[in-house]
């Protein structure tokens, strides 16, 4: 069927590339139309270490869906966690000679002066959000329109390596596709699974992927921390292949097993249980004994979760407890277990009233926040128009870097993210 638009999602992670299709129903539902994906060796820690493999890998995801759909995607919404994400407060006053009317341009002036705060050389501003306002030493949610002689604001920075929006940038231009615009995970992952009650009440959305852990708190219905974690599913894999002397493929399996992937060892009863790995050999394994493997890991990963979240201030603020997202909610009993360890209300997030249309094969999409919040916050924008003949895959070949663009563009505009494109030489550009 060939779609009047569509939304593409990029999700680019250690363990592999998704490309995925969808459309909005009136209803705002989003409708799952197609979606691929392609394992990698080519991003490590979060970071894309060959731009032109991971860009023949998109190639390659594109035109298998573009040949099965018979249409041209032309533009992808795509995230990042700028390696290793950090959030800080910073406060600024400003003081007037006489009463000022507050305008939109004063307020965003002001904001803007925190792209000017003194940060790492490896480091960038990624985005600012504002916490609050006072205006003569009042609390205002909203100070336009006000006139005062004193105006402070508190602003929440979040920072990343530049050097990963550039790599990013590179990798999709050799790739020969556009960016329909660029969101940081956290926040994605947070719209994705956080309620409007949670948001108000005190809620920290915590995503385990493969190798990263990306955890974004609101309170009050504002941004208060974001940041992620070098910890990931990876670990608990690597665990169980070190202590059982298995295979990766059958550790990973393991943990998703109904029979053995779990955490809390006191739910689970001591047996021996039969898996059939890889090599078509089946051996015995202890259920506990896996049991007490994953545990140690999770626990281990919540541990430096929870640091952080007590770094951000918020630890008891939290009415709405954890919302957990990722491929770590394959194990059994892991909301029960983490309460037992937080003493926080813990839920394990549910994207399925927002999803439709997925097929067995792509189950995993409903584990990622991240690839369903691009889908949920995108527009349908990322169809070519024009017509133009698909072209087969093995006659592609790919463009090398040394075209530049003619001209810079904004690509992170939209739902709150306040990024800014920049070359590698040049300062954020900021509108």
């Amino acid at each position: 069927m060939n779609y009047s638009n569509f939304i593409a999602a990029l999700d680019i992670s250690t363990s592999g590339i998704t490309l995925t299709l969808g459309t909005r129903t009136t209803m705002g539902e989003i409708n799952i139309i197609d979606s691929e994906s392609v394992s990698t060796k080519s991003v490590k820690g979060g970071k894309i270490s060959n731009e032109n493999s991971v860009a023949k890998e998109i190639q390659s995801l594109i035109l298998k869906i573009q040949q099965r759909q018979g249409t041209i995607i032309e533009k992808v919404y795509i995230t990042t966690d700028g390696t290793l994400l950090q959030s800080v407060t910073n406060r600024i006053e400003k003081e007037f000679p006489e009463r000022t009317l507050i305008s939109t341009q004063l307020i965003e002036g002001i904001k803007n002066e925190n792209y000017d705060c003194e940060i790492k050389g490896t480091e960038s501003i990624m985005a600012v959000y504002p916490l609050w306002y006072k205006v003569d030493g009042d609390t205002v949610e909203q100070p336009e329109g006000l006139s005062c002689d004193k105006m402070e604001g508190e602003f929440l920075i979040i920072k990343g390596r530049k050097e990963t929006i550039n790599t990013i940038k590179r990798t999709l231009q050799i790739a020969e596709v556009q960016i329909a615009d660029m969101f940081l995970s956290p926040i994605v992952i947070a719209n994705t699974t956080l309620s409007p009650k949670e948001k108000k009440s005190g809620t920290a959305a915590v995503e385990i992927g493969h190798s990263t852990a990306k955890v974004a708190i609101y309170q009050a219905e504002k941004l208060r921390f974001a940041t992620t974690i070098p910890l990931g599913c990876n670990l608990i894999t690597g665990d169980l292949c070190a202590c059982l002397d298995i295979n990766h493929d059958t550790a990973e399996a393991l943990q998703r097993d109904e029979q053995f992937g779990a955490v809390c060892s006191s739910l689970v009863e001591d047996a021996d249980l039969l898996l059939k790995t890889t090599s078509g050999l089946k051996k015995n394994y202890a259920s506990r004994v896996v049991v007490e493997v994953i545990e140690a890991r999770v626990e281990e990963i919540f541990l430096n979760i929870m640091h952080q979240i007590e770094r951000s201030g918020y630890m008891y603020l939290l009415s709405g407890g954890l919302v957990i997202s990722g491929s770590v909610t394959e194990i059994k009993n892991l909301a029960q277990f983490i309460k037992l360890k937080t003493n926080l209300n813990t839920r394990i997030a549910d994207v399925n009233p927002l999803i439709s249309g997925v097929s067995k094969e792509n189950k995993h999409i409903l584990t990622s926040a991240e690839t369903c919040g691009m889908l949920i916050m995108g527009n349908p924008i990322c169809k070519k128009e024009e017509a133009q003949e698909i072209k087969s895959e093995e006659h592609v070949e790919v463009k090398q870097e040394e075209e530049k663009p003619k001209k810079k563009r904004n690509i992170f505009r939209g739902m709150n993210s306040l990024f800014e494109m920049f070359d590698q030489e040049d300062e954020p550009v900021i509108d």
